[in-house]
């Protein structure tokens, strides 16, 4: 073998393996943007193309065709939540007055008002406590999709970094085989 030879055969395995880490790079870089994975999408193929061939089996062996249904649910679940307050007294007895009823009817209607201002502080404390969890869940929320991205981003540029790394071997491999057919 002469020198010639053996540069050509190292271009190409160069370029070869340059290749494949720009396939891998491109790979990654799929991955991170992607709603489902490279291997996921060839397992669905592979499936498919088997479940083909072993109906095409079925054909010339004749066999009767077994189907197979699948299926998904969904459950989701919801509520509310209500809250309802009687507060009533006795009727009035009837052999009170007319100034001692109004008298009775005053003070019931005072203590109601004095109860009623005091729910409206707590629907307006409950209201704050919600809007301040909302607010926290938001940042939460925002935090998290912050983290995701920076990961997607991380990803993307490994790949791109594994595909230039690659395409520079591809080009390397070229130019030692290139070399090797000039000295030949």
């Amino acid at each position: 073998m002469t020198f010639a030879t053996v540069v050509n055969v190292v271009g190409v395995l160069l370029q070869v393996v340059g290749a494949i880490i720009a396939l891998n790079g491109l790979i990654r870089t799929h991955d991170a943007f992607a709603k489902r994975s490279i291997a996921a999408i060839a397992t669905d193929k592979a499936e498919r193309v088997r479940d083909q061939a072993g109906a095409v089996l079925r054909r010339l062996l004749r066999r009767q065709r077994t189907i197979a249904l699948t299926g998904t649910a969904n459950l989701s679940l919801g509520g509310s939540l209500r809250a309802r307050a009687i507060v009533g007294w006795p009727s009035l007895d009837s052999k009170l007055k007319t100034r001692p009823a109004i008298d009775e009817l005053d003070r019931r209607t005072r203590d109601l008002n004095i109860r009623i201002a005091g729910l409206d502080e707590k629907v307006a404390d409950a209201g704050e406590k919600v809007a301040s969890d909302l607010a926290a869940i938001r940042k939460a929320l925002d935090e998290g999709d912050e983290r995701i991205a920076d990961l997607v981003r991380h990803a993307a540029i490994e790949g791109l970094a594994r595909e230039a790394v690659g395409l520079f071997v591809v080009v390397m491999g070229g130019v030692l085989q290139a070399w090797g057919a000039l000295i030949a």
